[in-house]
């Protein structure tokens, strides 16, 4: 049997959150915005999801937008931005920043601002994989609208200062947004500065295809929407709202506002890395030593082939690098950016211990990297 350990690509579906979707895939199955008793659950249920995300975020119940994901939510934002300031013909006094490690959806928006005219800055990320505060301030300009750095990198784990790098932005009047994928649900956040944040259901034990974006109020009104028609979600994003995955999406938020499952995943992750040094005593672990993700581990095996790691390693889910990024022979374009040469990438990988894992697992886990 597999030993699930890449909670970072996605996690398993709480069965209390599946429980809190079912009746809206049978009897209450009414669309949000009809005018009768089943469409009044259907808006009751959603603005219950509302409260349970805004609740976890702690911001206002209307700062939050329901979306597919934080892929969406990202272009939300970039996108939106870059369009406003196109709309009012000032898309040659736009520029936008964003670091080298970021999801390769913010890369390719940014390229996408670049081919409408934006000008863009990528900032190199240190060898950990972070931005700090000192680097963004050299950045910015005083036509700088918009920067967009994650919370925690999906690939290394490595957590950046977003209080300091927030109240920067705020402090220059500059658009601040964070995609928090990898974050939310896993450990206490610093809002207080950030202007937008995007987040996915799938990756905190919610439903695939469910996400939010948190607006704060005073900067909402500086998108664009991508998707006009009905007015919905705040007017962000038009089209009937998927009831089942926002209440699936609600119903993990509510979940993850316990935190006593932190203490649990951080011994294993330990537990596990322990082993794996004890195991491979040349293995190097990717990303901040300290300052990481809960359950995350980035390692790089320097004298185990790539082929060997796989074969051996057969009975581990695990990830080579982000799962968005599939299917390409080279090694993460993260792990090169801090420095890993391809060949060190290509023997690198990513293990995400999660809610569900167990210790008979981790220890099945460890007997596995003895192999190699």
């Amino acid at each position: 049997m597999m030993i699930y350990l890449d909670n970072n690509a996605t996690s398993p579906l709480d069965p209390r959150v599946r429980e809190r979707m079912k009746p809206f895939f049978e009897e209450e199955f009414g669309n949000a915005a009809s005018n009768h008793a089943y469409g009044w659950k259907a808006k009751d249920a959603i603005t219950w999801a509302r409260g349970k995300v805004s609740s976890l975020l702690n911001v206002k119940i209307d700062e939050i937008t329901f979306t597919s994901g934080a892929t969406e939510s990202n272009h939300m934002v970039i996108q939106g931005v870059v369009l406003h300031c196109l709309f009012r013909g000032e898309i040659d006094q736009c520029h936008i920043i964003t670091s080298n490690v970021e999801h390769k959806c913010v890369l390719e928006a940014f390229e996408r601002a670049r081919q409408l005219g934006a000008q863009i800055t990528i900032l190199e990320a240190n060898t950990e994989g972070g931005i700090n505060v000192a680097q963004l301030e050299q950045a910015l300009r005083p036509e700088t609208r918009l920067v967009s750095l994650m919370y925690a990198n999906n690939e290394l784990g490595t957590i950046n200062p977003i209080a300091g790098l927030s109240r920067l932005c705020r402090e220059n009047s500059v658009l601040f947004h964070c995609d928090a994928a990898q974050a939310v649900g896993k450990m206490d956040l610093d809002l207080e500065f950030v202007d937008y944040l995007s987040l996915s259901a799938h990756k905190f034990y919610g439903p695939k295809g469910a996400g939010a974006l948190y607006c704060c109020t005073r900067a909402k009104v500086k998108l664009e929407t991508l998707m006009p028609g009905g007015g919905q979600e705040n007017g962000l994003r038009s089209g009937t709202v998927n009831v089942a995955a926002v209440v699936g999406l609600g119903a993990a938020a509510e979940i993850a506002k316990n935190k006593s499952h932190r203490k649990e995943i951080a011994e294993l992750t330990e537990k596990l890395l322990c082993g794996i040094r004890k195991a491979c005593p040349q293995v190097q672990l990717n990303g901040a030593k300290e300052n990481r993700l809960l359950g995350h581990l980035s390692l790089t095996f320097p004298n185990i082939d790539p082929d060997d790691l796989e074969m051996e390693l057969d009975e581990i889910a695990y990830s080579n690098s982000s799962a968005c990024s599939a299917g390409q022979n080279k090694g993460s374009y993260v792990l090169r950016a801090i420095g890993l040469s391809e060949k060190m990438a290509l023997r690198s990988l990513r293990l995400g211990v999660g809610r569900f894992s167990t210790e008979k697992e981790i220890e099945s886990a460890i007997r596995l990297f003895e192999n190699l």
